[in-house]
């Protein structure tokens, strides 16, 4: 590790004699043009990249919404699901090396499918005539291998079961760590599991679920691939429930229909066995409905058709085990989890849900609403504890779970954008920084619109008015005193050993 920082830091500075070399001794009073890119100490400048409906590509800075290159690729058209793939296989972290995008879509002259690969931070196309695909893209996924370079692989699953990475083959799949693919027909109501093999062998069907005929997927969602910080919750007994951390579980919503009465059944599903985890019915709902997962917790919302509310309900599951495994593995699960729910009223109609995210998982959750008035709502995930009952208890006081109160009261500050409403909101992305308390929230429909949120508020970095002017005459005052005091013990030292 020293050794690391020392190459880290010489590194730095030859950066530093190269850039006075050609820039002359201007480069140390303004070593950077506002122009320039740079990353900030906290990391919380990123490059937004945005795919258009008219085949363009923008590249926005995220601190002052400026427009840093834009791109037209005339041949580029959504794929038959009315959708264009956007994937990072390299970020700017890993230099040398370029960072390198991929942009997946369809095309006119074209059967299948076509890739383009660009660099996120020019803007510049690695391969400017890309031919097209001679295989559909049933599905895709970003494996979780990299070769020496830093780079990930794209996999594509088509329609015979064969399987196909770019840009450099599935040579990295040939390794001790199987891969699971998962694929949804919505049309024809069939979820299946695949393991990938090799590209020279169609993939293995593990297993396959029918949707009954009276029922219809609406959506099929997975977890985000962020880091849990905590593995169980501390009661007030001292006691601790370990949580159901299973990365491989999936969320499917069907929608079904028995005398002209609508349906809504939620599956979640272990995507590499196939295995029902946990099922659940809510009659006389219907859309608008959506669907988040997160640890071990789930969230979703729809519309009750009975009582003509939006309605917003939360799942949370436990190990009923004392123990918990660090590793953990679909092919020897344990047994099913311990399930808690709990339903809440939703003032007002919803169109898209989305979750705050951190570096490390510390910060507690926000869930951000993005509501049809054009508003953006954030509540902490903390405040939809299915553990709320009616009648406060003692324990319950103890952990600090409030009462249990039907209805959501939305205050004002919960308002992240304010008075600057976006239309017709489509969705919300979030990324983290550099700093453990801060997530940056992009909300995109007709307008775009970005913010941070400090859910556990800033608790990483000093405040402004921090007063330094007294810590450092403290700190002087310290040193000096020890100084004084330490000359005075050793000069009565000194006189105790003369007498």
């Amino acid at each position: 590790l020293a050794m690391r920082r020392w190459k880290l830091q010489v590194s730095l500075v030859q950066d530093v004699i190269k850039d006075v070399l050609e820039r002359g001794m201007a480069s140390l009073i303004q070593p950077t043009s506002s122009e320039e890119l740079l990353r900030d100490i906290f990391n919380t400048r990123k490059i937004i990249l945005a795919v258009t409906a008219y085949n363009k590509i923008y590249a926005l800075d995220s601190n002052i919404g400026q427009i840093i290159w834009q791109l037209y690729l005339p041949l580029l058209h959504p794929l038959p699901d009315n959708n264009i793939l956007l994937y990072v296989l390299r970020s700017s972290s890993h230099p040398p090396h370029p960072p390198l995008a991929v942009l997946v879509g369809g095309a006119e002259n074209c059967d299948n499918s076509i890739i383009f690969f660009f660099d996120p931070i020019t803007g510049e196309l690695t391969n400017e005539n890309p031919p097209c695909l001679s295989h559909d893209i049933r599905q895709s996924i970003l494996l979780p291998l990299t070769d020496n370079t830093h780079q990930r692989v794209l996999l594509f699953l088509d329609s015979m079961g064969f399987t196909h990475c770019y840009p450099t083959g599935c040579g990295q799949t040939n390794q001790n760590v199987p891969v699971f693919i998962y694929t949804g027909d919505i049309k024809r109501g069939i979820m299946s599991g695949y393991q990938v093999k090799d590209e020279d062998n169609p993939a293995k069907q593990v297993w396959q679920i029918v949707i009954p005929s009276n029922e219809r997927i609406l959506i099929v969602a997975d977890k985000p691939s962020d880091h849990a910080h905590s593995l169980g919750r501390v009661r007030a007994n001292r006691d601790v429930q370990y949580k159901y951390l299973n990365p491989n579980m999936i969320a499917m919503v069907t929608q079904t229909f028995e005398q002209s009465k609508s349906s809504l059944v939620i599956y979640l599903l272990d995507s590499v066995t196939g295995g029902v985890v946990y099922r659940s019915v809510h009659k006389h709902a219907s859309e608008p409905v959506g669907i988040l997962l997160c640890e071990n917790w789930i969230i979703y919302y729809y519309y009750n058709i009975k009582s003509h509310r939006n309605e917003l309900a939360v799942i949370e599951m436990y190990d009923p085990r004392n123990e918990t495994e660090s590793v953990w593995s679909s092919l020897a699960p344990p047994t099913l989890p311990l399930v808690t729910t709990q339903s809440y009223i939703f003032p007002t109609s919803i169109v898209t849900l989305s979750l705050s995210t951190t570096q490390r998982g510390i910060t507690s959750r926000s869930l951000l609403f993005g509501l049809n008035s054009g508003h953006v709502v954030a509540l902490r995930k903390d405040f939809l504890d299915p553990r709320r009952n009616i009648t406060a208890t003692q324990e319950m006081m103890d952990e600090g779970v409030p009462p249990y109160i039907p209805e959501i009261q939305i205050q004002a500050r919960s308002y992240i954008n304010y008075n600057q409403t976006v239309s017709a909101i489509k969705g919300i992305k979030t990324a983290h920084t550099g700093l453990e308390s801060t997530s940056i929230v992009f909300v995109y429909g007709i307008d775009l619109y970005l913010t941070r949120v400090q859910p556990s508020r800033q608790f990483d970095l000093l405040a402004e008015d921090f007063d330094y002017t007294l810590i450092a005459g403290v700190v002087v005052a310290l040193v000096l005193a020890t100084f004084i005091l330490s000359f005075l013990s050793s000069r009565k030292t000194l006189k105790l050993l003369w007498k």
